[in-house]
């Protein structure tokens, strides 16, 4: 069965840091430029009462234009704080999270700090006027112990939440640890146990490109990469994927965290940038919702790491994104590994009246190329994703 298209794109969110002016962040038409040319609709950023009014007006300004965003709170802040930022944002505030990584604060009487604030942020909200209901995201955990210490409070958030950084290897990784350990199983399997069948988001996941530094993969490999997160996490239901982050630090960020952008910190765009833009703009499908149609295909043979989404658009057109969910980095070496493209076939019930196969390989032509269609349509998979565009007769 398909999945609503554009559901999927606004399955997509992104980290920003509007409040750092001594980064490229500081340059707001660029950042609100490149936002706009992404595509993505759902920015995290950090809940700051400054006396800096510019950053507010930069939430309003990006809600005016569709996008708003998950604010990261503090147990500091009074419920007079959150309903004075509410209003000074300006319609932009969709969600509020509860500290972020509270676990690694410091603080060695965290846990009984964030049980004592979380009611009280579940409750505030509720009474702050707005136009939508304002969801509250839990906590962001770095360690598995940190899971044990915070018990009942569930009851307290409307979603989970994880940081599952891949350490370099693949989104689809079995993990390399004990069972499992940094993988999306994983790491859900620890939501799961803590906070039962609460749906997921994952506001921090993503990759360093500075090769300088341990964990990077690089700006090439990013590309082939970052689609695939987003795609991975929706097939292991993952409600909502934050991408950290929109651009690079510089020196002001410490190194091991200045890489992680799709623009660079002079405001180039990385080839990742191009991917996900790709991707964005091949499934947003904007509008009223609608039943996808249920369809019989078979994509194969199941070769090794082949993997699928298929995602229906208002207009009838079905889009099937394929890929091998397969390491292109061995972390130990520090070496590329060349993973050789695999024929599949598309089998359906239908004739097939159109076809059009798009890459979101950067490195390809944008516009894709139309395919001879029949029964059975002769495809490559490949570990960049590939988009089949495509008509049922029915």
């Amino acid at each position: 069965m398909p999945s609503n298209a554009d559901d999927f794109v606004d399955s997509m969110g992104i980290n920003v840091h509007l409040h750092n002016g001594n980064t490229l962040y500081g340059n707001f038409p660029i950042i609100f430029t490149a936002l706009r040319d992404l595509g993505i609709r759902h920015t995290r950023d950090g809940l700051i009462n400054t006396t800096w009014e510019e950053y507010y007006r930069r939430h309003a300004q990006l809600a005016a234009n569709g996008i708003r965003c998950l604010f990261i709170t503090s147990p500091d802040d009074t419920d007079a704080q959150l309903l004075r930022f509410t209003e000074k944002v300006s319609g932009a505030v969709e969600g509020f999270e509860t500290p972020n990584e509270y676990d690694s604060s410091g603080d060695s009487n965290w846990a009984a700090k964030l049980s004592g604030y979380m009611p009280r942020l579940m409750v505030t909200a509720a009474s702050i006027p707005s136009s939508h209901r304002i969801t509250i995201v839990g906590p962001s955990l770095v360690t598995a112990d940190g899971y044990k210490k915070v018990p009942g409070l569930a009851p307290d958030f409307d979603e989970a939440n994880m940081h599952n950084y891949f350490g370099g290897h693949n989104p689809g990784t079995p993990g390399w640890g004990d069972n499992g350990y940094g993988s999306i199983s994983w790491n859900l399997a620890l939501s799961e146990k803590a906070w039962g069948n609460k749906p997921v988001v994952t506001t921090e996941t993503g990759y360093l490109t500075d090769m300088r530094v341990e964990q990077s993969i690089g700006e090439s490999l990013q590309a082939v990469y970052t689609p695939r997160i987003f795609l991975e996490q929706a097939l292991h239901g993952i409600q909502r994927t934050y991408l950290y982050e929109l651009a690079d630090g510089n020196d002001v960020v410490p190194q091991n965290e200045r890489s992680f952008g799709l623009l660079r910190d002079d405001g180039s765009r990385k080839p990742a940038f191009y991917a996900v833009q790709r991707l964005v703009r091949l499934l947003s499908d904007p509008g009223p919702r609608f039943s996808p149609s249920p369809v019989e295909l078979e994509l194969g043979p199941a070769v090794p790491g082949l993997h699928h989404l298929l995602f229906q658009k208002r207009n009838g057109l079905f889009y099937l994104a394929f890929w091998l969910e397969l390491s292109s980095f061995d972390q130990q070496s520090r070496k590329g590994i060349t993973i050789q493209p695999v024929a599949v076939t598309l089998h359906t019930r239908s004739h097939i009246r159109s076809a059009h196969l798009f890459s979101l390989d950067p490195n390809l032509p944008a516009e894709g190329i139309s395919l001879d269609v029949s029964k059975n349509l002769p495809l490559t998979a490949s570990v960049n994703v590939s988009i089949l565009e495509f008509d049922l007769a029915h």
